[in-house]
Order: C-alpha cells, then sequence, then structure tokens
C-alpha cells in the first residue's frame, strides 16, 4: 500500500511540473473580440483620411471657366504707300518691323507739337476694332492674341500676319488680358497690314484662274482674329471686307 501511494504522489509531481512547463513556454490565446481600437492595421486617421487625399481646392487650383464672345465693329488694312519697308511681306516673316528711323517715320528728337514734327501720310498700320464680351459667371484671365490671319473673299489665307498691339480702346491704354464676368469692352488690335494686298491675291491664285480679272483688283481682304485665354475657350472675329487707306496725294 505504501508504494502504490508513492507512486501516485510522484505521478502528481510531474503532472504539476508540465503543467507549469506548458503554461509559461507559450501565452495564451485571447479570447475573441478584446482587440482595442487603435491596435489593428487600418484603422480612422491611419488611413486615406478627408484632408490628407485630394481635396476641394487643391484639385481645382486653375480659374473657373467663362465664356468669352467677339463681336466685330470695325477695320481696314492700312497704307504703307509712303513706308513700304513697314508692311507685311511674306518674305520677312511675323515680326512687326522696328519703326524708328524707318523710311517716313517721324524724328524721334522732335518735340511734340513742334512745326518740325510731322506725321507720315500714307503711312498707317492695319487695324480690327471689336466688341470682347464675358458672358459667363467668372473673370476671364490671361487674354491673348494667338493668331491673325488675312483671308481673301473666299476665305482663303493669303498671309498670318503680325500682331503690334491690343489697345483697350475705352481706357486709351494697353489691354491687360483680364475680363470681368458680365463686362464688355472695346479692344483696338492693331496689326502689322500687307505692303501689297494685290501682290497677296495674286500669289493666292491657282493656275487655272483669270488673273485679268477686275475681282483681285477690286476686292478686299478679312481679317480674323483669334483670341485665347487660360479659362475660356478661344474666340475668332471675323471682319466684313476690308480695304486699304485709299492714298492722299501731298
Amino acid at each position: 500500500m505504501k508504494h502504490v501511494t508513492g507512486l501516485f504522489v510522484a505521478a502528481l509531481a510531474v503532472s504539476l511540473m508540465t503543467g507549469c512547463l506548458l503554461s509559461g513556454g507559450e501565452p495564451e490565446p485571447e479570447p475573441w473580440g478584446t482587440m482595442e481600437p487603435g491596435n489593428n492595421n487600418a484603422t480612422p486617421g491611419n488611413n486615406a483620411t478627408p484632408g490628407n487625399n485630394a481635396t476641394p481646392g487643391n484639385n481645382a487650383t486653375a480659374a473657373e471657366r467663362t465664356t468669352l464672345r467677339g463681336t466685330y465693329v470695325a477695320g481696314h488694312l492700312g497704307s504703307y504707300s509712303s513706308c513700304p519697308d513697314q508692311g507685311y511681306s511674306p518674305s520677312e516673316g511675323l515680326e512687326p518691323p522696328d519703326k524708328d528711323g524707318a523710311e517716313g517715320a517721324p524724328d524721334a528728337d522732335c518735340a511734340e507739337g513742334s512745326d518740325s514734327c510731322f506725321a507720315p501720310l500714307n503711312c498707317e498700320d492695319a487695324q480690327l476694332t471689336l466688341l470682347l464680351s464675358n458672358d459667363g459667371e467668372y473673370a476671364a484671365q490671361g487674354i491673348t492674341v494667338t493668331k491673325i490671319r488675312l483671308l481673301d473673299a473666299d476665305e482663303r489665307e493669303l498671309a498670318e500676319l503680325p500682331l503690334i498691339n491690343v489697345v483697350n480702346a475705352e481706357a486709351d491704354a494697353d489691354f491687360a488680358g483680364e475680363l470681368a464676368a458680365g463686362i464688355s469692352t472695346r479692344l483696338r488690335v492693331d496689326i502689322q497690314g500687307p505692303r501689297s494686298l494685290y501682290q497677296l491675291q495674286q500669289d493666292a491664285k491657282t493656275s487655272d484662274e483669270d488673273s485679268s480679272g477686275d475681282r483681285a483688283v477690286y476686292s478686299g481682304a478679312l481679317l480674323e482674329v483669334t483670341f485665347s485665354s487660360t479659362n475660356a475657350d478661344d474666340v475668332v472675329v471675323t471682319s466684313k471686307e476690308l480695304y486699304e487707306i485709299p492714298q492722299v496725294d501731298t
């Protein structure tokens, strides 16, 4: 009996020692549902949150879009009979001429209003006057003239003409390139007109056209001016048939 009791005590001791080793070697698993907020991987504040992603104000950095409209008012093709070097010729490209010291230009040193000063006759640049309107709800910005085309009466391109300047005719100052919403303003576009409209018309003729017809001699031409803006679609303004200024005899 004592032998059996001793075996039981020894077995109980071995069992207790095994239980201690197991409980100390591996942590007990936590019950389901006990994970605390903030310890998960995807938590509010650590994921993409409003303010960290693209937000209104960061995406739309450009000005709001608006709508421009142009209406032709008046124009002419200029006159260069007294200063032919200031008129446009295809061989000279799109750079406007330097008027200082040009043939027919007034003396740069003379005082305004002096009897020695003169305005040369038959020497005037082409012009197109138009009404530019902003029909949208936002101010139009970065308005510039990007192309000026000279077209014949059949709307064939005769030349692309150089821009000299854009003037706010109502303020008699250079146009700043901005137009408030709901506002219309009168603009004058100064253009280097053709040295010889007739020659451009002749150059544009095809071989099967009658070069002796009166149409080429007496017809005028159209001016087509394209305005671009950073927040509006392009606007194209086309004139009626225009002519060179008649020559004034001295």
